[in-house]
């Protein structure tokens, strides 16, 4: 039985959350996915923190972390060589065919309330199977939770709401259900999956393979960025190669006449592509690589699934690091070092906290809009109250907020391109005056300091969390208070452009789908209700009716209706 989703509170159809989800998409959607910190869960720990792995349950859990824009999933797949299969549950499901007998028995439990939404599982459930410890539906298979995946991919597919999101896949062997708490045992080469059983065959269906971006796709195009990731007529090509080595590579190029010239083009071994260039240039929805494997999987063929799964570590690196146990604050390991100022962006990849992750940059509450914020604060006009500003207060700490664009603050303008490297326009400025004050803070810079007049100063944003605390920190020791950053709704309300003053939104067609859904919904509810309350009623009047009106009989013994006394 296929997963569908369906999540019980989508973030991104929220009035609140969808300007936040969205705005944070776009903006760390330009630089390469591994500088990015992506909320992400163990799903096995979430969804089934009781070892209750019910079909509705995950259907709910999951479809709620994808709601709640979650965008890592750790899974843990078990194979099963009896039944052929990949499953969640960590124990073999019993035989299927009729002839083998079973000692297995029905469960009806109810799971724990901690589980996130798929606590609510009918304690009447059926299918589970009591398995040792374990409780598991039959019916929940890997290939199960590809459909749901799949069905998310088809449901989001818009601009507003389409999203990237990477697997990694634990892989074990089941144990067997007469031993369920024991180790399992090693498959022999028969019971090992065949070619069509493979993680990759499954990847590669009809359904799901134009949704995966495969890793011979990556390898492909770092062997020439010219014509993948920094094409000229792509409108989703990578603007900076800041954020990882590049270099010239000699290419053989054939001619339409049959000649063979040698051409230079641009490459790089450690680069990776941007989210909104795999969504909108690739169309691609998910990466997925291994995780750990266990010793009796050792032996699966792995070679087969090169070209489509990432190897094992591949998408990720572990960072140490170590916090006070009271107060929580990092005593080592902290990404931030006020020292690096223009090197690569550092892999931070460590666990970070969900909602920090998901919302970049925006204080709490942030972005307000002006018919939420009393009109005392607009500054002017409530049209006008549509850019933003990173606040170095104590207040704010570094966040950004919206404040009228007519205000006048310093611009945080970006030095070459590079990630941690920023400046402040020497004079406040209001934000449509901002890009060419930072153009002409580069004669002033280059008086006062070892910037040279080659450098580029450009009125920029923060792309990562990394590169926001670098220039909250240079705000800081600029004694500033806030500063505009490349970052506005003019065109749009709701849609958050990062293209300067006179940028435009690309998706209003879009948004106006999704707020007319977010007014529809709740008014059709509301009709369905008052329709029922209606029949509700006339049914009641007409059982009254029936109930009290009165026979009698005339002369004759003809019947006629009285009126009730």
């Amino acid at each position: 039985m296929p997963l569908s989703y369906n999540p019980s509170h989508p973030g991104a159809y929220n009035s609140v959350w969808g300007p936040v989800f969205l705005s944070s998409r776009d903006i760390t959607g330009q630089v390469p996915i591994n500088k990015v910190e992506y909320p992400g869960v163990n799903v096995q720990a979430v969804c089934s923190p009781d070892n209750v792995f019910e079909h509705d349950r995950y259907r709910r859990c999951l479809s709620d972390l994808l709601g709640a824009q979650a965008r890592w999933f750790i899974f843990d797949i078990y194979w099963d060589y009896t039944n052929r299969q990949f499953g969640l549950c960590p124990v073999q499901l019993p035989s299927q065919d009729p002839n083998t007998t079973s000692t297995t028995t029905t469960a009806a439990t109810r799971p724990r309330d901690d589980a996130i939404d798929g606590s609510e599982a009918d304690a009447n459930a059926d299918g589970l199977l009591q398995l040792g410890p374990y409780q598991c539906s039959d019916s929940l298979t890997f290939d199960a939770v590809l459909d749901l995946f799949h069905n998310y991919f088809s449901a989001t597919s818009s601009k507003v709401l389409a999203r990237v999101v990477q697997f990694k896949l634990n892989l074990h062997a089941a144990a067997l259900p007469s031993q369920p708490e024991d180790p399992a045992p090693t498959p022999t080469e028969d019971q090992m999956p065949t070619s069509s059983e493979l993680v990759g065959h499954l990847l590669n269906s009809d359904e799901m393979q134009p949704f995966v971006y495969p890793f011979s796709e990556l390898l492909s195009d770092r062997s020439n960025l010219n014509v993948s990731w920094y094409a000229p007529d792509d409108p989703y090509a990578m603007q900076s190669t800041r954020y990882f080595n590049t270099s010239l590579t000699s290419i053989t190029n054939m001619t339409t006449t049959g000649n063979s010239t040698n051409i230079d083009v641009l490459s790089t071994q450690d680069g990776w592509p941007s989210e909104l260039h795999l969504l909108f240039s690739k169309y691609y929805r998910l990466l997925v690589t291994w995780g750990t494997v266990d010793d009796q999987m050792a032996a699966y063929d792995f070679a087969s699934d090169s070209s489509t799964v990432f190897p094992r570590d591949y998408m990720s690196t572990e960072h140490t690091f170590q916090a006070d146990a009271t107060t929580g604050a990092l005593s080592s390991g902290c990404f931030y070092d006020d020292t690096t100022t223009n090197s690569s962006a550092a892999s931070a990849t460590a666990y970070l906290d969900f909602t920090a992750a998901s919302v970049l940059g925006w204080a709490p509450g942030e972005p307000q809009n002006s018919s939420s914020v009393p009109r005392a604060q607009l500054h002017g006009h409530a049209s006008q109250f549509r850019c933003a500003v990173i606040d170095s207060s104590p207040a704010y700490a570094g966040h950004w907020r919206v404040a009228n664009c007519q205000q006048r603050f310093v611009a945080a303008c970006r030095v070459d391109t590079e990630p941690f490297r920023w400046r402040l326009t020497q004079h406040a400025v209001t934000f449509h005056d901002a890009p060419a004050a930072c153009q002409s803070a580069v004669a002033a810079a280059a008086s006062s300091s070892d910037t040279d007049t080659d450098t580029v100063f450009v009125f920029d944003q923060p792309h990562t969390g990394l590169e926001n605390t670098y220039l909250h920190h240079y705000i800081l020791s600029q004694s500033a208070a806030a500063a505009w950053i490349n970052l506005n709704s003019l065109s749009s309300e709701g849609c958050w452009v990062t293209t300067g003053p006179n940028g435009t939104c690309k998706y209003t067609n879009d948004l106006d789908i999704v707020n007319d859904r977010r007014i529809l919904i709740p008014t059709i509810g509301a009709l369905i209700i008052l329709i029922l309350v209606v029949l509700t009623a006339l049914a009641k009047c007409n059982s009254n009716y029936r109930h009290n009106r009165k026979t009698k009989t005339g002369p004759g013994g003809w019947e006629y209706e009285g009126v009730p006394s």
